[in-house]
């Protein structure tokens, strides 16, 4: 078979090899890359007669051996058949390849371990990072907005800082540095979790739970944060709460064609025990 270059070649004697045609190989020339595709592990080679003459097998016995010929040209036709379809879809591989180009751009680093991150998109397809607390040193390049104090430190600490990095469906590319929020009711934190979710008709992030050093928990209050206003406030929350925890994860459950108005808290921990419990927040 002969192929376009020695790649596709070394492809096609990979896909043969796979397929159990073990006898396969490559003869390179000057003018053309040709495979040989071929095996010798369903040859079926019997005597049917001696150095001292032609002798006569039995019915039975050449009746054995058709069969077991007939067998073995089955067993070459599924390899042929594998072989074909694994040709089909390395092509078809290919194909989509050449269709699809993708461009990898790197986006700025937020430089914060801990931290919680929720992505959300407006109705024209404009979307958001937006990353709250966290322990670092924080974002590389970032812009203070509406910030009662900017971030000076070189070295690392827990915030309470809320980033955004937004990509607006106009210029089709993220921002190159993140804007700065900050918050008073919110305490520096890690290990804390958030999803977003419906209220009053309009994306919210729940955030709850955390701990405020490496044996004290947050205090069990869930905040609503809209980000598009940078506005925070704590609901009034009906039932059982769950105890002060962190690692946990806080998922908003999927309710479509209607938006998310439901979320599930599961497990997480305190300095002395593993939780495995599991709590729904329901927003009326």
């Amino acid at each position: 078979m002969g192929c376009l270059d020695i790649s596709k070649g070394q492809l096609l004697l990979q896909i043969a090899l796979q397929c159990g045609l073990r006898e396969s190989g490559i003869i390179a020339t000057k003018k053309r890359i040709t495979v040989a595709i071929r095996s010798i592990g369903l040859g079926l080679k019997v005597p049917l007669s001696s150095s001292q003459g032609i002798f006569y097998p039995g019915k039975e016995y050449l009746l054995s051996l058709v069969n077991e010929a007939n067998r073995r040209f089955e067993l070459n036709m599924i390899k042929l058949k594998k072989l074909f379809g694994d040709v089909n879809n390395v092509k078809h591989e290919e194909e989509l390849k050449k269709e699809k180009e993708y461009t990898i751009n790197h986006l700025p680093n937020v430089n914060l371990w801990g931290h919680c991150c929720c992505f959300v998109e407006d109705e024209d397809n404009n979307k958001r990072l937006v990353v709250i607390g966290g322990y670092g040193k924080g974002p590389d390049k970032y812009e203070v907005i509406e910030s009662t104090s900017k971030n000076t430190s070189d070295g690392c600490s827990r915030c309470s800082y809320v980033f955004h990095l937004s990509k607006y469906n106009v210029k089709d590319a993220w921002e190159t540095a993140w804007k700065q929020y900050s918050c008073d009711i919110f305490s520096p934190r890690v290990g804390h979790a958030a999803c977003v979710l419906q209220y009053n008709s309009s994306p919210t992030i729940a955030v709850f739970g955390g701990r405020s050093s490496p044996l004290n928990p947050c205090p069990s209050d869930l905040y609503f944060y809209c980000y598009q206003s940078n506005s925070w406030w704590i609901p009034t929350v009906i039932g059982t709460c769950p105890s002060p925890r962190w690692g946990h994860s806080l998922i908003a459950l999927q309710s479509s064609p209607q938006p998310h108005y439901v979320a599930a808290l599961i497990r997480g921990r305190n300095s002395e025990e593993v939780f495995s419990s599991l709590f729904i927040l329901e927003i009326q």
